[in-house]
């Protein structure tokens, strides 16, 4: 379940391509009010993406009980660790935001992942765009911190790329231009609506089809401000 917060409307989903998924999100506190948003993507799917999903979560929970403020420092820490254990054999995409409620801040770091959107409630939209490499593929990499702000109704789409590579019959790409036509369609809705929107749209791209890949969908709106 989602975590209830206050001024705050949170959906998330997963959908594996089989019975197991190398994709993953979460949402979980931090020190003080700090949400963690999480969303990351294991390359490769079945039961050895799932496995290394549960290892990547776990050390990220773990990094983050030891830097909450600091995602770029988790992420320096994950990726350390996962070499140390896996030694190049896989890697992982993956998006790590710190969320402050109360304001609306957002610090975040971007590790290869595909950049979340964020839709203003004036209509524009603005990528998170990458801040490091994916987890696991080398020693010595730095990830940057990013920086944004949520005001009232604007809306945070994150998503793997079982979404926008969601291939159809003509094997055409879903797509980003089409996931943003859809996220600003449907912004003035609450998450919930939303989120059903996006995946609605792609499976009437898929034509009945299931996914290719797995797909991970999260929608963080900060609710209006009610005169």
């Amino acid at each position: 379940d989602m975590p209830q917060v206050i001024g705050w409307d949170l959906a998330a989903t997963l959908i594996p391509a089989r019975e197991t998924s190398g994709d993953f999100y979460d949402v979980f506190h931090l020190q003080g009010e700090a949400l963690g948003i999480l969303v990351a993507d294991v390359v490769d799917k079945g039961v050895a993406a799932a496995l290394f999903m549960v290892l990547a979560w776990s050390l990220i929970r773990e990094g983050a009980e030891r830097y909450p403020a600091d995602p770029e420092k988790i992420f320096d820490l994950v990726n350390e660790k996962l070499l140390s254990i896996m030694d190049n054999l896989v890697f992982v995409s993956a998006f790590l935001g710190v969320l402050d409620p109360c304001s609306g801040s957002l610090t975040y770091a971007n590790a290869g992942h595909p950049p979340p959107w964020l839709c203003r409630a004036t209509g524009g939209l603005e990528p998170l765009v990458l801040t490091g490499i994916p987890l696991g593929i080398d020693t010595g990499n730095i990830w940057q911190r990013g920086e944004t702000h949520l005001d009232a109704g604007d809306v945070l789409v994150l998503y793997t790329d079982g979404i926008i590579e969601a291939c159809d019959q003509s094997d055409q790409l879903y797509g980003k231009e089409r996931l943003k036509q859809c996220i600003q369609q449907e912004a003035s809705s609450g998450a919930p609506g939303i989120q059903r929107a996006i995946l609605t749209d792609v499976m009437q791209f898929l034509d009945g089809n299931p996914p290719q890949d797995d797909v991970a969908l999260m929608v963080i709106k900060r609710n209006p401000d009610v005169a």
